[in-house]
């Protein structure tokens, strides 16, 4: 004997009306076949309308959502690019601090310090105005 609970009784009485509106639809159809093609032909004419009227969207959003990734990447291509400078100038930084505190550095060092002090000059100055005193 096969229990009933809540389940199986609504997947019965969805079966019996499912299997009612079919047979409805059936006979409409078979009865009024000019009257259902001329609700289809209204509705897409009435679709059609809606479509390139009402429900149009205008050409700046298009433009301007197309235009935000672009945006974005930009952003974020540059955030990578300053990073890496700023971690080529702290690394710099670093060394030009170990070799300060030695006692006595050698011509070799001083010319390697030069370097890197004209280095870190030029990448200042690669900065870009826009760019300039944004966090």
């Amino acid at each position: 004997m096969k229990t009933m609970n809540i389940f199986s009784q609504l997947t019965r009485q969805l079966s019996i009306s499912r299997g009612r509106v079919s047979g409805h639809a059936d006979l409409l159809l078979k009865r009024r076949p000019r009257l259902i093609y001329c609700l289809m032909l209204l509705l897409l004419a009435g679709s059609a309308l809606l479509c390139f009227t009402l429900l149009r969207s205008g050409p700046l959003k298009n433009r301007q959502s197309a235009h935000i990734p672009d945006m974005a990447a930009g952003r974020i291509g540059g955030a990578y690019h300053a990073a890496g400078q700023l971690s080529d100038v702290l690394k710099m930084q670093a060394e030009l601090g170990a070799m300060m505190a030695e006692t006595g550095p050698g011509a070799s060092d001083s010319t390697r310090m030069a370097e890197m002090m004209e280095k870190i000059k030029k990448l200042q100055l690669n900065i870009k105005n826009h760019e300039k005193n944004q966090p």
